[in-house]
């Protein structure tokens, strides 16, 4: 569970109401959306299809009443081979719509880490899942390092690696889906993140520059992944994903 200092450390609504993603082994269902009603099934459908990131792995997304062992879980995928399921959960009716939205970026993040050699295509080399997977690894280390997380989420998982709870693949894991989940839905607080970092001794840029022309971060990967030609291409990519977030009926 996310503790928060103060309400000043808060960075996100799932820390606030003290909620989190977390992993399990489930079996994946049959292909398509259960669990929701028509109207909420169309809604997840157009914002899961508006991030631009690959979903030819995605066989299922389905939502989930919360149970005692999942009480603080917004949402999970689950992998199973090539295929994967996405887990929505109940308890992000508490939540705004971004929030709602960064839950399905951060899941769909899981399903398109580059320590994959089935998501080879999305990225289109060896080389770019390398340079990606090695960018990740180093913003954990520079975390770890500095002190200053992403969010509240990772605080928890640092904790719980420092404590031999989690290895280091689960960390570079989630900290890959938080850093796609922030650039998605609040750029800003990833942008001061970045300077607290930096001000800390942080070498690793965590996204690209505001001026500046050339990927840097997370920006390299979502520009793969979305096939996007350059920096500013992703950057109205990103204004429209977000834009979209008010469309429709949330869950």
């Amino acid at each position: 569970m996310v503790q928060t200092e103060s309400r000043a450390k808060v960075t996100s609504w799932g820390d606030l109401l003290k909620l989190e993603e977390r992993p399990a082994v489930i079996s994946p269902p049959e292909i398509g959306y259960l669990g929701f009603t028509q109207e909420q099934g169309r809604w997840v459908h157009s914002q899961l299809t508006g991030f631009g990131l690959p979903l030819d792995r995605l066989v299922g997304v389905r939502y989930t009443a919360n149970e005692e062992k999942t009480k603080n879980t917004l949402g999970m995928c689950t992998q199973n081979n090539e295929v994967g399921v996405i887990d929505l959960f109940k308890s992000l009716e508490k939540l705004p719509r971004e929030a709602q939205c960064g839950t399905m970026a951060h899941e769909l993040a899981h399903l398109n880490h580059p320590d994959q050699a089935v998501n080879l295509n999305a990225y289109g080399s060896q080389e770019k899942m390398d340079e990606v997977q090695n960018f990740v690894h180093s913003v954990a280390d520079q975390t770890i390092a500095t002190g200053k997380y992403l969010n509240g989420y990772q605080r928890v998982l640092v904790e719980q690696f420092n404590n031999g709870q989690i290895d280091r693949a689960r960390l570079d894991h989630e900290t890959f889906a938080i850093l796609v989940e922030l650039r998605f839905t609040n750029s800003a607080h990833l942008q001061q993140v970045d300077q607290a970092q930096k001000m800390h001794g942080g070498k690793v840029r965590l996204m690209t520059g505001m001026f500046s022309g050339k990927a840097e971060g997370i920006d390299v990967a979502l520009m793969a992944l979305t096939k996007k030609n350059s920096v500013e291409e992703l950057r109205q990519h990103l204004t429209k994903v977000k834009d979209g977030f008010r469309s429709g009926k949330p869950l």
